[in-house]
């Protein structure tokens, strides 16, 4: 819960920033790109935890962190959206809990509804950053809001962690 916390804490520093994409978190300052009329932020840590560990907030960072591209996504069986599953080839990480963030440049108002986007997949596949299907960068620009995905834990990853 703590961490969507610190997403509410960052949406609204980014609310406050105009000039350069560069916003303060409870983890550190986090630089990300710009292209078009769009600031976006990618692969921001959201949550961490080892195998069969419940998620914890993310350690803090020294310097800069470079915003730049998605975070890892979650283990899983290699999917093709055109074709299905991939002959059962695994990929992935483990630890996969990232937030990547999109927000018009040019927008006209301090405040803006964000929407977040979860991503479908049965809770066994897919992931916030599937480029080319799901566009946050697209909806920011044409919805006038801040829209966010993430990559989460899926699969045992996802519903359990043990006692010890």
């Amino acid at each position: 819960m703590n961490f969507f916390i610190g997403l509410i804490a960052f949406l609204i520093c980014l609310n406050n920033l105009f000039a350069l994409p560069v916003v303060h978190t409870e983890q550190g300052l986090v630089e990300g790109i710009q292209h078009a009329e769009i600031l976006e932020f990618r692969g921001i840590p959201y949550g961490e935890a080892g195998r069969w560990e419940e998620t914890r907030e993310p350690s803090k960072h020294r310097g800069i962190l470079r915003a730049y591209k998605h975070g890892a996504i979650s283990m899983q069986a290699g999917f093709s959206i055109k074709g299905g599953l991939t002959g059962g080839k695994v990929k992935g990480a483990e630890n996969s809990q990232f937030i990547n963030i999109a927000v018009s440049k040019n927008r006209t108002t301090k405040k803006m509804p964000v929407l977040l986007w979860i991503h479908g997949g049965a809770h066994v596949m897919g992931d916030g950053s599937q480029s080319g299907f799901y566009n946050i960068s697209r909806l920011a620009r044409e919805g006038k809001m801040i829209v966010a995905s993430i990559n989460y834990r899926l699969g045992s990853l996802g519903y359990f962690a043990h006692p010890d």
